[in-house]
């Protein structure tokens, strides 16, 4: 007995779309998520592909970076995934509707994108979003009590519940980031750095007793594999100096150099 082919069409699928001009960046970053877009300088275009591409989207459903010429559109697609697409492409693929653009991120997502902006330098990595997460998670308790004894003294109708619906939680959004960014850094200024931190100067020694101070300017993390990286200038005893990049491997031999309180 043969296998039977059958024949299907494909449902209708709506979904959202921004366009990048290149100069929207706050826009798409609200639409896609701090930490799902940032944009790639015309000194990081050597690693990727394409001299063209001008920014990256984080693909969530094949965990990749995606990259986003000046021009085209993002599309959120029905499992949350972003990805690019050309205007014409676009065009011939799908029509405008009517209605709202769904929001594409719970007010949980929006508070631990808040809080991993402003990791290593203004550039949140995969592990700011995993303290970022254990930070929400653990909070949320004490957050539903707060809430419940708030709704519990004021009472409100549900016309004022309704109707203050948005604003209110726009205002709980920004109460939870500001309540948890005081207790990040206060864990933070008791935490012991495991990797250069920005703004810092540390020392070392080099071949033949070159004394060595190393200022890091610039963290980052390779978008392929996911290494950190500092980037800062490298100082030697001998009056030479260049940019240099450090990576975790580096950090033990290096000391923050002293009278550096923030070491």
């Amino acid at each position: 007995m043969s296998t039977p082919i059958v024949r299907r069409r494909k449902r209708p699928t709506v979904v959202d779309t921004i366009q990048w001009t290149g100069t929207n960046e706050a826009d798409v970053r609200a639409f896609a998520g701090a930490i799902h877009f940032h944009t790639v300088g015309p000194e990081d275009r050597y690693r990727v592909e394409d001299p063209d591409i001008t920014a990256e989207v984080w693909d969530e459903l094949h965990s990749t970076w995606v990259g986003v010429k000046t021009g085209q559109h993002i599309v959120r697609g029905v499992k949350g995934e972003y990805y690019p697409i050309a205007e014409d492409v676009l065009t011939e693929t799908y029509e405008r509707v009517s209605g709202a653009a769904k929001s594409g991120r719970s007010a949980r997502r929006q508070i631990i994108a808040a809080l991993s902006e402003d990791s290593l330098g203004g550039i949140a990595t995969l592990a700011d979003v995993a303290h970022a997460e254990q930070l929400v998670d653990a909070y949320r308790a004490e957050v539903l009590a707060k809430a419940a004894d708030y709704f519990e003294q004021r009472r409100p109708s549900r016309e004022d519940a309704v109707s203050d619906f948005d604003r209110g939680r726009r205002a709980t959004v920004g109460w939870v980031v500001e309540e948890l960014r005081e207790k990040a850094t206060a864990e933070a200024a008791t935490a012991t750095p495991d990797f250069f931190q920005k703004g810092r100067t540390y020392t070392s020694t080099g071949p033949f007793g070159l004394r060595l101070r190393f200022e890091c300017e610039h963290l980052t993390r390779d978008p392929k594999v996911g290494d950190r990286e500092a980037w800062g200038w490298l100082h030697r005893s001998d009056g030479t100096r260049r940019m240099q990049r450090m990576w975790d491997h580096d950090y033990p031999r290096w000391t923050v150099e002293s009278g550096d309180d923030r070491g």
